[in-house]
């Protein structure tokens, strides 16, 4: 009889571990698809931030003219991003409006093509043209033209100018706040600095002080900004990286520092 009535429990306590078993990841599987959900959601415009620039502030007739432009997501929370063949899309206009040259759809056809692709937070893809200076067979005129950028949907935050036909001069520095200490850069030319990603840190947006000016600044998950050299003389950029966990743990902020000659 005793040997029985345990065995029956056995059999009872058997089923119900079988049956939590099964529950508990059902418990968990609508958390589980809402946040697949969300990390699947489009990339809202106000959340992204197209950036585009060039190499030099001006060129020399026939000098090839470098593009770049970055694609960042700069919302709170993973996105989706169509990328490849048309977006982003690169846009050079003369001074009487009339499109001199695009990264395609111009001279060349667009690729038939797009890709999606999640950005987390502060996450960015970055990709960069060439033009030769020619547009519809002949040499560009002389003059200022300037250069619009479209991604997924979302235009570029910040207008970009060079000059054509004069000489080429000012050219544009990319820096890092993790691993430079200090860079040169001439008068009018524009510094682009960037703080990678290290999942550790929430960065601040950096500041300067003059000669240089902040045409755009972003801290978060990463830091990105865009100065401009007004004039002559030194500068410091900064930085703050804030521990991601704080209050919850003690680690210590960091302070990134880019000592920064402005020369004529």
């Amino acid at each position: 009889m005793i040997t029985a009535r345990w065995s029956r429990w056995a059999v009872v306590a058997v089923v119900a571990f079988a049956i939590a078993s099964a529950i508990a990841p059902l418990r968990g599987a609508p958390r589980a698809a809402a946040s697949e959900h969300l990390a699947s959601q489009a990339c809202a415009p106000s959340a992204l931030t197209v950036l585009t620039w060039s190499d030099y502030a001006s060129y020399a007739a026939s000098t090839p003219v470098r593009l770049t432009a970055i694609v960042r997501n700069s919302g709170p929370s993973a996105c989706r991003v169509t990328l490849g063949g048309s977006s982003p899309l690169v846009t050079v206009r003369g001074a009487d409006g009339s499109v001199a040259w695009a990264s395609c759809g111009q001279t060349t056809p667009c690729p038939l093509y797009l890709m999606v692709a999640t950005l987390a937070p502060g996450a960015s893809r970055v990709q960069t043209w060439s033009w030769n200076q020619r547009t519809r067979g002949a040499l560009a005129a002389r003059g200022t033209y300037s250069v619009t950028t479209t991604a997924s949907g979302t235009h570029s935050r910040l207008a970009t100018s060079f000059q054509l036909g004069t000489r080429t001069a000012q050219p544009t520095v990319v820096a890092s706040l993790a691993s430079s200490s200090r860079v040169t850069i001439a008068r009018g030319a524009t510094l682009v600095v960037r703080l990678g990603a290290q999942g550790l840190y929430v960065f601040s947006a950096p500041t300067s002080s003059p000669p240089l000016t902040a045409r755009l600044s972003l801290g978060g998950a990463t830091a990105l900004a865009l100065f401009v050299a007004r004039g002559v003389g030194s500068a410091v950029v900064r930085a703050t990286g804030t521990p991601a966990c704080y209050p919850q743990c003690l680690m210590p902020s960091r302070l990134y520092q880019l000592r920064v000659t402005v020369t004529r």
